[in-house]
């Protein structure tokens, strides 16, 4: 096995994949799986399918392109880049937009192509990410997509918690049903989707608290990490599907302090020490470009992680019963910022344990 390597347990992603079909089916929504914290592993795709998913969603083209071979509808999460029109209509199903622009270049490409290309209109709902600004945006922008050939308006949308932090409620949910009753009555259409959000939502539709009518969650924290609001974990779910596995390259004594004349980090950071001596401690080859320190859990309790450089992470063993060397491995339990990181990192290696074909199938 080569380090530092991502262990990717499919038997958890199956069983999570699992509830989180369950728990939304049986509130009235249909889950679109989310792949890009994992940058669309194949494996871990097929896996969201074989337990269930009948949609998968990414927000890069490149992902979708490794994907392409799962007979599933895909979605393109991140609005498109009109230079990228062509190449969305060809992997993607379905693209959520906010402009005009966009939706012509994606009309032409769907037309050239001879297809229908499915859109969902994105509502702002106060998070400042994308977004219409406002319901005369939506209005004006859900009757250019119905004038445009090769375009299937399908519904609309919105997205929370991912830039500005602002939380699902049932006011935010139950604005994307009264626009929606607005466009279909006043446009004389049918928007069969009303696409409420993230994982983060899961708090409000588990206490039955989702409005009626919001009918599809793009969901992957909850798949991959099992967490929902606020990051928490959501009871009942794997939250270590994903586990990193790295090599001890120095083990040696030293003090907690830097000594000589300080200056800042390799990040541009100046850090507040505390000296508490003498410690026990070890260099792990990974680093940040590879994984992220707020997201990564040692699996020995008595490992502490204590700061990184781009390719060095620096552990305190003081407390571990375990006696590291030189060449032996530290695993940590990996958030959703650290798979992120280590599934785009071309240093660090995918592995799989419990492959798709010895899984359960009911």
């Amino acid at each position: 096995m080569q380090y530092p390597c991502i262990e990717i347990d499919l038997q958890k992603i199956y069983e999570n994949s699992r509830r989180a079909l369950a728990s939304c089916r049986a509130h009235g929504v249909e889950p679109v799986g989310v792949t890009k914290v994992c940058c669309a592993e194949p494996a871990v795709a097929e896996t969201m399918v074989q337990a269930g998913f009948t949609m998968l969603a990414d927000s890069r083209l490149d992902n979708l392109e490794r994907i392409a071979h799962i007979n599933v509808p895909k979605m393109l999460l991140r609005l498109p880049m009109v230079s990228e029109a062509e190449r969305a209509v060809q992997l993607a199903d379905v693209s959520l937009i906010s402009e005009k622009r966009t939706a012509e270049a994606l009309s032409a490409a769907a037309m050239r192509q001879n297809k229908q290309h499915g859109v969902i209109l994105m509502m702002e709902l106060g998070d400042l990410r994308e977004g219409c600004a406002d319901e005369a945006a939506v209005f004006e922008l859900a009757k250019l997509c119905i004038s445009l050939e090769g375009l299937d308006l399908q519904g609309i949308g919105g997205n929370l918690i991912c830039y500005g932090g602002a939380m699902p409620s049932v006011e935010n949910q139950g604005q994307l049903i009264t626009l929606r009753d607005r466009l279909e009555n006043q446009l004389g259409i049918k928007l069969p989707v009303v696409s409420g959000g993230n994982s983060a939502v899961e708090n409000i539709m588990t206490r039955g608290k989702l409005p009626n009518g919001v009918n599809q969650l793009r969901i992957g924290a909850m798949i991959h990490a099992g967490i929902g609001l606020m990051d928490e974990p959501i009871k009942g779910y794997h939250t270590d599907a994903y586990v990193i596995h790295a090599e001890v390259i120095e083990r040696n004594r030293k003090p907690t302090m830097p000594y000589g004349e300080l200056g800042t980090d390799a990040f541009g950071q100046k850090r507040d020490w505390i000296d508490y001596g003498e410690i026990e401690r070890a260099i792990v080859a990974i680093g940040r470009a590879d994984c992220d320190l707020e997201s990564l859990t040692p699996v020995d309790a008595g490992v502490k992680v204590l700061g990184a450089s781009s390719d060095h992470l620096i552990v305190d063993l003081s407390r571990s019963k375990q006696k590291y060397m030189v060449g032996d491995k530290v695993s940590f339990y990996a958030g959703y910022v650290s798979i992120l990181r280590a599934c785009m990192s071309r240093y660090v290696k995918v592995n799989f344990k419990n492959r798709i074909d010895s899984l359960a199938r009911n």
